[in-house]
C-alpha cells in the first residue's frame, strides 16, 4: 500500500492507485479506510467497471451497513461487474 500512496503523490488523481489502496484497506480489514478510497476511486470516469462498487459492498457488509452495501452492489450489477448480478439474485430478494 505504501507504494501505492508514493505513487498517488507523483500522479495526483491516478484513480487506479486511489482503487488499490482501497482494496489493500479491505484485504487489511481496514474497511473504513477501504470505502474512503474506494468512494475515491468512484470520482473520474475512467474507472467505470464495477469494481470498485462490488469491493464497497464487501466492505459495507462486516460493518453492519447492508443498505449501504445493497446499493453498492446494485450498482456493480448494472455496470455488469461479473457475478454482481448472481450475488444480487441470492441475497437482495
Amino acid at each position: 500500500m505504501l507504494s501505492y500512496k508514493k505513487a498517488l503523490k507523483t500522479e495526483l488523481g491516478n484513480l487506479i492507485y486511489v482503487q488499490n489502496i482501497g482494496i489493500c484497506y479491505y484485504n487489511l480489514k481496514e474497511y473504513n479506510n477501504a470505502i474512503t478510497y474506494l468512494k475515491k476511486a468512484l470520482d473520474g470516469p475512467n474507472l467505470n467497471d464495477g469494481k470498485s462498487e462490488y469491493l464497497l459492498r464487501l466492505s459495507y457488509f462486516p460493518i453492519k451497513n447492508n443498505e449501504e452495501g445493497r446499493n453498492y452492489l446494485n450498482l456493480a450489477k448494472n455496470k455488469n461487474y461479473s457475478n454482481a448480478a448472481d450475488i444480487v439474485m441470492q441475497n437482495c430478494n
